[in-house]
């Protein structure tokens, strides 16, 4: 036997006049969460059923009993309902209801629950003894004799009884029914995905839950009974009850899986969003890259790309960077070229076209064509960017809408009633063209007043263009001539700015703008008003670089550095007057030799900073000029003479190699003596001690003890 507990709710609710909604708010529990208890994938918990039971004003076992039918009676305030001393459960925390309160279903809902059959064990939920209610207290002064206070009591305590063996019934009835839950968790009608068009077909869920499809589409009895539906060109998907999906695709890897929630059709790549915030996909495999996703809400496919929005707003890709910064987004909409985001506070973000969202606010819905963008407003009013201005006047006309979605040129919507219209491409029939006439626009005759006060400002980055507003006028057209490489988009502010980089430094421009009405049965555009401009680069020139030092590196090079320079691209380094040295790092390493550097000489350095590139809007700097001395590391040499008489001294020398009689002069040896080794070659690579033989000197020679210096 069926469980009609899901029936059951379903009868009360709406016999009296509450939305779903307005239950879950009663139990306090999420809206989601309840429709989940109509459509029977989980049920109540046993104090919500007692919550609920009283409620309605009828016994808990008239919800669970299969065999018991509703009695619909007079709503009574909770805190009105008597006490049942077996049912003492937590109520829900909640502001009780007035008893003669009634809730009027919530205008867009526009669902009801799909009922599942499931198979229970017949046992289930056997019939059980009506509970016996707690007579209300006598008054005062009004006391019963004995044998009826004893037979009152007597029928107290059996429907204390009654009651508690249908209890432990009806929990044994839950609990078989857990455990008897099918695998897939079942999915209901919802807001989700009930519209979508392809490239020759419509796809269309109704409030009844029926399929409703228009053009050329082939599979439709397979995808009849879907919740979901979900097209991109000639592919579509869809979304069944039970969590799983159907595709035109026919991959085997989609019809395998289970416990979905959400679909996405892609061009050719099919993705799924599961029950525990996963997602599944099959196909491109540069869009299929989403095996670490978690904690998704809403998945979304296009042209080689998928999209998944987390539970907390942010947005995560796989193929694509679009809106892959973005932090606060509820919902995403998909189009040939270019895709948006549905911001939680109801704004749009367009990306992959210039569509201009600036103005839309409270959005609840969206549909991107190839050269639109159409939204729907939580009041049903339709907010229009489109360069087709008989497609745009149509559009803005619909009313009440509660679905929309487009393909290429072609937008439709279902309005809360159910009923579809559509704009623009109708090739192939996707809607009514005689319920939506080509509207008749009465020319108008008066034009707009033009734009006065042109002006420009200049940045290093960007060049503006500010104009007083023109009475009556929606948004501004701006031409420039010679043509930039990109044109500039309408605007809806009265500037525009221009990158520098657009532009070229010197030439004489011709900037054109023109003011649009808001109503064109109104008014026509504004005559074009045009000014020159001659652009001049507005540059800066570079610092001049700073705290030029130098030192004998390690591998003998003279190594001469500065400060960084700010925005600089390059130097120019000049030693001695000699020739540049272009080099990109801020030092620059000099060979010794190369450059006959010498000992404690000293040099003229100049340093320029030059930008990276022609198009840059620095200039270069005034070149740093200082005077710097290369001067070589010396190591300290003590000499001891062999004569202990003779005594010993201290030279300070660089490294390198040198011959004894050029190292030790003759005003630096002993009187009267002479070197015994005067040829002998001395290494100095460190702090050295050195041992130098001296002899006395031959009288009858003149000992030329003049000399010296690096051998």
């Amino acid at each position: 036997m069926a469980n009609r507990l899901p029936e059951k709710l379903v009868q009360l609710r709406k016999h009296y006049g509450y939305s779903q909604g307005d239950i879950a708010e009663k139990v306090n529990v999420p809206v989601t969460e309840y429709i989940k208890w109509e459509n029977g994938s989980t049920i109540p918990l046993i104090s919500q059923i007692s919550y609920l039971a009283k409620f309605y004003g009828i016994q808990p076992d008239a919800l669970v009993d299969n065999t018991k039918t509703i009695v619909f009676r007079q709503i009574q305030s909770v805190a009105e309902t008597v006490d049942i001393p077996f049912l003492n459960e937590p109520v829900p925390d909640k502001e009780q209801t007035e008893p003669t309160e009634i809730f009027q279903p919530d205008e867009k809902e526009d669902t009801a629950p799909l009922e599942e059959t499931r198979v229970i064990d017949t046992q289930q939920f056997a019939p059980t003894v009506a509970n016996v209610i707690v007579d209300e207290p006598t008054k005062e002064n009004d006391i019963p004799n004995e044998p009826e206070e004893q037979e009152d009591k007597k029928k107290i305590t059996m429907g204390i009884l009654a009651g508690a063996a249908a209890l432990i019934v009806l929990i044994g009835a839950l609990i078989l029914f857990l455990n008897n839950k099918p695998k897939n968790t079942p999915v209901s009608l919802s807001g989700t995905n009930r519209l979508a068009v392809g490239d020759t077909y419509l796809l269309y869920i109704d409030k009844n839950g029926a399929l409703q499809t228009k053009g050329s589409f082939a599979q439709t009895e397979k995808f009849s009974g879907s919740v979901q539906v979900s097209a991109y060109g000639s592919h579509a998907m869809g979304l069944r009850t039970d969590g799983t999906a159907v595709d035109t695709r026919n991959d085997s890897k989609v019809t395998s899986w289970d416990r979905l929630i959400m679909i996405a059709a892609g061009k050719d790549h099919s993705a799924a969003l599961k029950k525990d915030g996963t997602v599944v996909c099959s196909g491109n495999t540069k869009a299929c890259d989403v095996s670490s996703w978690k904690n998704i809400k809403a998945v979304y496919a296009g042209n080689g790309y998928t999209i998944g929005i987390k539970e907390d707003g942010t947005v995560v890709t796989s193929g694509t960077d679009y809106a892959s910064n973005e932090t606060s987004a509820d919902k995403a909409v998909i189009g040939n070229n270019a895709m948006a985001v549905i911001r939680k506070d109801g704004t749009v973000a367009v990306y992959g076209a210039s569509f201009d969202t600036s103005y839309w606010k409270n959005i609840e819905e969206a549909a991107i064509g190839n050269s639109f963008i159409v939204g729907v407003g939580s009041n049903g009013e339709t907010f229009v960017a489109d360069s087709d201005e008989t497609r745009a006047f149509i559009t803005d006309s619909w009313a009440d809408i509660r679905y929309i979605a487009a393909n290429g040129e072609t937008v439709i919507a279902a309005d809360r009633a159910g009923n579809l219209h559509g704009a623009g491409d109708n090739t192939y029939g996707l809607y009514n063209e005689a319920e939506n006439p080509t509207p008749e626009i009465t020319a108008p005759t008066e034009a707009l007043p033009q734009v006065t006060d042109i002006t420009f400002a200049e940045t290093t980055a960007n060049v503006t263009v500010r104009w007083n507003p023109s009475a009556n006028a929606e948004y501004y057209s701006v031409s420039v001539e010679p043509e930039l490489a990109s044109p500039i988009p309408n605007t809806r502010s009265t500037s525009v700015s221009i990158p520098a980089s657009a532009l070229q430094s010197g030439q004489i421009y011709k900037v054109t703008v023109t003011a649009f009405p808001a109503d064109a049965n109104a008014w026509l555009p504004s005559e074009p008003v045009t000014v020159e401009y001659t652009y001049n680069a507005k540059t800066i020139q570079l610092d001049t670089p700073a705290n030029i030092t130098c030192r004998v590196a390690e591998n003998g090079m003279w190594h001469i550095s500065w400060d960084a320079v700010k925005n600089a691209g390059i130097y120019v380094f000049v030693l001695d007057g000699g020739e540049d040295a272009i080099i990109s790092d801020n030092f620059i390493d000099l060979p010794v030799e190369e450059y006959n550097l010498i000992d404690n000489s000293t040099h003229n350095i100049s340093v320029t900073a030059l930008p990276a590139d022609e198009a840059s809007p620095y200039t270069g700097s005034e070149p740093a000029k200082v005077q710097l001395t290369f001067q070589l590391k010396h190591y300290t040499v003590t000499v001891s003479f062999n004569d202990p008489g003779n005594g010993s001294l201290e030279l300070s020398l660089p490294a390198g190699s040198y011959v004894l009689k050029n190292l030790i002069k003759g005003e630096l040896l002993p009187d009267g003596y002479v070197l015994s080794d005067p040829e002998k070659n001395v290494t100095i690579k460190g702090d050295t001690y050195l041992d130098v033989s001296v002899e006395p000197a031959d009288p009858e020679q003149d000992g030329d003890l003049e000399g010296g210096g690096n051998g």
